[in-house]
């Protein structure tokens, strides 16, 4: 047994690329939580509280969007404390108790296990590949401890059975070879009958390989956008660690689809696989075309097949966000005949039907295919932009693009700003749109610094987001994973943070040296795993959600992208596509006369 306290940071940011914090022989030493017993409910007082199965105060997920559970003959034993999970065991033979992790989407799926050599998506080249080489549990209290790793078939890989007697957290750890866990599928621990002891959390110590931080940045971020998406069916789930087909994000696929052939251009993923993605992706979604050429904002197995997800909308801003992105990644790619199908589809979206009298565009059709959302496009921002260019290329230019004035978005939401730049360098020019006659470039900047400012002079000097430098007010998983927050710099008393915003901003940072500063200031407070960043995080620092949610995850992986292109020079490969895709320049031309080159 090692007793140890690492410290997990990657050393001082430099801008322009250069290799950052490594280790010797160039590797990283990272710290990949399985599960963090942090809890989502509080507990009454300081002593254990009965864990109730019709109401589990933890988060029903692992780190890894996988599931989990208990086990064992004492397992009523097993309560809660704050932020711990608590084992109290009987000391008889058959006290013992324990939990179960899965390592690879849904224990019940044994063809899904974990390969500690390669442990990202299997598209993801070896190159890239960080390898899993320890384990890790933080626990207090005193009695016996096994942690052990098992197959799908529950056969033990490995095991080792810690004692501990201490009324302070240790950290335990276990060094383990890569090559020997090709196909692990579960982590467990189980504590000894008579134990009293309380876990922190359980996981993993891996070794990322050698490159650079806004390399590891982008490709940490692209591997959680990949944990969420199915090989199986084609879509990205909107949440990873739901079952395939049980609610899928079309928007989501599509972003999915850009980033992988981003991936493509840096050698993450082979050009191969990129396309093979694209048409495997391209054949699922576009079966899904319902009223008036539009797609549902979500999905599901229906029948046999797929279908809109009862209760959602068919979605003017998500048929565009998908087809947008599917029409870039095809031109990346060079794939002309998905170019040519997507095209297609663009045009096949009929928007005579979807406008008001004074000329804006309906958010869409309820899952009906009937009856029109009485909402518009009309605020200023990323999502009308690209309804308008959708719109557009519908058209052919016949319908004229209506969006109010301003340069500042609805509430101050930052990902609003900045969904159009995830695609287009054309919202990066320093001069006014033909459409808004707003300038872009200036009012993306006046937002990124509110979002700076805002905790810098709403909480006192010691606040956990002040001390930090941490920004991000904008929409996604709400705390706890409770319902969907919306939040902006225009609201008064705001408390979460999504650090997608962090990703989604950098390339229009006037210093790119302050958002890589910023993350990896995150990285070193475990709010930037191997993984990929927490979904969002309480500004006061006293609750992360690690959820892996697929929208804001594709988010991340594009605006990683950028930085990246932006910090070491190299072409832009989605910024070169949007410049010279035809049908997409000649969309662009209703707000910027002159093209970007």
């Amino acid at each position: 047994m090692i007793l140890c306290v690492l410290a997990m940071c990657f050393g001082t940011v430099v801008a322009h690329g250069r290799d950052v914090g490594m280790g010797e022989e160039g590797e990283r030493r990272l710290w990949q939580p399985v599960h963090e017993y942090s809890t989502i409910m509080t507990p009454a007082g300081a002593e254990r509280q009965w864990r109730e199965r019709a109401d589990n105060p933890f988060l029903s997920y692992t780190h890894l969007g996988t599931d989990f559970g208990f086990t064992g003959p004492g397992e009523g034993g097993i309560g809660w404390g704050e932020g711990v999970v608590w084992a109290q065991l009987p000391d008889v033979t058959d006290g013992w108790a324990g939990m179960w992790h899965s390592l690879a989407r849904l224990a019940r799926l044994p063809e899904e296990v974990l390969d500690f050599e390669r442990p990202y998506a299997s598209w993801i080249e070896t190159r890239w590949q960080p390898r899993i080489v320890g384990v890790r549990a933080e626990v207090s209290g005193r009695g016996g401890l096994k942690v052990e790793l098992k197959g799908a078939q529950q056969e033990e890989l490995w095991g080792e059975l810690f004692r501990i007697d201490s009324g302070r957290p240790v950290v335990l750890t276990a060094a383990l070879e890569p090559s020997q866990f090709r196909t692990a599928k579960l982590l467990n621990w189980t504590a000894e009958p008579g134990a009293d002891l309380k876990l922190d959390a359980l996981g993993f110590e891996m070794e990322a390989p050698r490159m650079t931080f806004p390399e590891w940045v982008f490709v940490a971020s692209y591997a959680k956008a990949s944990r969420c998406y199915s090989p199986a069916t084609g879509f990205v789930r909107d949440r990873a660690h739901t079952e395939d087909g049980a609610f899928d994000s079309i928007p989501a696929t599509g972003l999915f689809l850009l980033a992988t052939a981003a991936a493509a251009d840096r050698g993450v993923v082979l050009p191969v696989e990129a396309v093979r993605l694209l048409r495997q992706s391209w054949a699922a979604v576009s079966g899904l075309a319902g009223p008036h050429g539009l797609l549902p904002h979500f999905s599901r197995r229906v029948d046999g097949g797929f279908g809109i997800h009862p209760g959602t909308e068919f979605s003017t801003v998500d048929t565009a966000i998908f087809l947008h992105a599917a029409l870039l990644a095809a031109a990346l790619l060079g794939d002309t005949e998905v170019e040519t199908a997507v095209v297609g589809a663009m045009r096949a979206v009929d928007f005579g039907l979807l406008r008001t009298d004074d000329g804006y565009v309906s958010h869409g059709f309820r899952d009906d295919g009937t009856t029109r959302i009485p909402h518009i496009w009309r605020d200023w921002g990323g999502e009308t932009a690209l309804v308008l260019l959708l719109q557009r290329v519908a058209s052919q230019g016949v319908l004229g693009p209506r969006m109010a004035a301003g340069g500042r978005v609805h509430q101050g939401t930052g990902f609003i700003a900045e969904i159009q730049s995830l695609l287009f360098p054309d919202f990066d020019q320093p001069t006014a749109d033909a459409v808004s006659g707003a300038d872009w470039l200036e009012g993306r900047r006046r937002l990124l610094a509110d979002q700076k400012a805002y905790f810098q002079k709403s909480q006192p000097p010691d606040g956990y987001a002040r001390r930090h430098g941490l920004y991000g007010l904008s929409a996604g998983e709400g705390a706890g994973g409770i319902g969907y927050h919306v939040g902006g710099t225009e609201l008064p008393d705001q408390a979460l943070l999504h650090p997608h915003y962090i990703l989604m901003s950098a390339a229009v940072d006037p210093n790119p040296a302050a958002p890589l500063a910023v993350l990896n200031r995150m990285k070193a407070l475990d709010l930037f795993p191997p993984w990929g960043l927490v979904e969002n995080v309480l500004a006061d620092g006293t609750q992360r959600l690690p959820m892996q949610a697929g929208l804001n995850a594709t988010f991340e992986a594009l605006g990683a992208y950028h930085l990246l292109a932006r910090v070491d020079g190299r072409p832009d490969a989605i910024h070169r596509a949007a410049a010279s895709q035809p049908v997409l320049r000649e969309a662009m031309t209703m707000f910027y006369s002159m093209p970007v080159r």
